[in-house]
């Protein structure tokens, strides 16, 4: 049992992230469709490529990160913006910000939030 001990252990620290981060990365036609809608916004090219990721909770949401570079910063800021799929299959922006709310300030249900921005949302 001492041999496995080890192996236990490390099995369980890689499974904790996993567990506390239930969003998924984008599919590539998802990956496309949210970058057209922020492209849109008049976003720096400097800001591109996004990070992006879909809620597991509710595939209707998802989170994109612009780079972190100084010049897109100074435009956009260093926030997250959260998008919905609408019925037509068109994301849409519903919040962006850099101290977003966990409970979603009413447009986002707050375990989407959690899941898509997880501990950096404020209570």
């Amino acid at each position: 049992m001492r041999r496995f001990t080890p192996l236990l252990v490390l099995l369980i620290a890689l499974a904790i992230p996993a567990i506390a981060s239930a969003a998924r990365q984008p599919t590539q036609a998802e990956r496309k469709s949210i970058t057209r809608v922020l492209s849109g916004a008049k976003v720096p090219r400097t800001c591109f490529p996004l990070h992006i990721k879909v809620s597991t909770r509710n595939s209707h949401y998802a989170s994109a990160e612009y780079r972190s570079v100084n010049a897109c910063g100074m435009v956009m800021g260093n926030g997250v913006s959260i998008l919905k799929r609408g019925a037509d299959q068109r994301w849409r922006i519903v919040e962006t910000g850099s101290d977003l709310a966990c409970n979603g300030s009413g447009r986002v249900p707050a375990g989407v939030m959690k899941d898509l921005i997880g501990a950096r949302c404020s209570p």
